[in-house]
């Protein structure tokens, strides 16, 4: 007679918990941020010998489903579904008799998921024209596809250095190679506003707000990104941070033309 339960001790989602904190701990970043947003589900097929021939008599064979944001699917590979099989075996208790016959990733077709809004946007900023920026622009908008943007938190902090660097050469702005990001966004502020091209005085309070979040850019990027060894930012926040950076970028780019054609005249 078996003791097997054929039932685990915790949720489903506990399970997915335990998967997540041991991605993190063996350090697989990359699979643990595809897997952050995941919904799980064991399904039961029956007897584990008579599924495919092999596994116990007495125990379950079951498979374990992650439902997944459909644009990473191609990012889940057979060495991903190993990966996880093997922590999954590990942390379902040996007395639930389950033989699992496999790890699978799913299209979650039940709900929208959230991306960074306007993840083109950088390509086609107007400073975008040496290969090096092009490549950072490149690799933030795979990170932002892949719904990870706290993988692409360093890389837009390099990639707006070299924007406000390539404005401040523009428009003949005094710069040191030390300069962080939020000086050169001052420099460049303080260069629009003497244009007169800003017709708004709260356009000019949130470019001046946006001087002290940068700084605070500053910070994320040293310790909460991938820059160094930190303990990254969540997700949520990430996209945040993004998504306002982008945006400063974006408004940026635009009224660069009027502010080069003030100064041509």
């Amino acid at each position: 007679m078996s003791n097997f339960t054929y039932e685990l001790p915790f949720t489903e989602e506990k399970l997915l918990s335990g998967v997540l904190g041991e991605l993190k701990r063996e350090n697989e970043l990359e699979l643990y941020g595809y897997l952050q947003k995941a919904d799980i589900t064991i399904d039961d097929l029956g007897t584990s010998y008579y599924v495919n021939k092999k596994g116990r008599w007495n125990a379950k064979g079951v498979n374990i489903k992650f439902s997944v944001n459909p644009a990473i699917l191609n990012k889940l590979n057979s060495a991903a579904e190993r990966k996880v099989e093997i922590i999954c075996d590990r942390l379902i208790p040996g007395n639930v008799g389950f033989d699992i016959k496999g790890v699978l990733f799913i299209p979650d077709l039940s709900r929208d998921f959230d991306t960074v809004e306007d993840s083109e946007v950088l390509s086609q900023l107007s400073v975008v024209n040496s290969e090096a920026i092009q490549i950072l622009s490149s690799e933030i908008r795979s990170k932002l596809q892949d719904d990870q943007p706290q993988l692409a938190l360093d890389r837009l902090h390099t990639f707006s250095i070299r924007f406000f660097r390539e404005l401040c050469k523009r428009h003949k702005l005094e710069y040191v190679k030390k300069d962080s990001l939020h000086t050169l966004l001052a420099k460049y502020r303080k260069h629009v506003e003497d244009s007169g091209v800003i017709e708004s005085n709260m356009t000019l309070q949130i470019l001046k707000a946006n001087t002290n979040l940068l700084n605070n850019f500053n910070n994320v990027r040293n310790d909460e990104s991938y820059a160094h060894d930190n303990v990254i930012l969540n997700k949520s926040e990430s996209k945040l941070i993004c998504n306002h950076v982008i945006a400063l970028l974006k408004f940026i780019d635009e009224i660069d033309g009027d502010v080069s054609l003030y100064y041509w005249f």
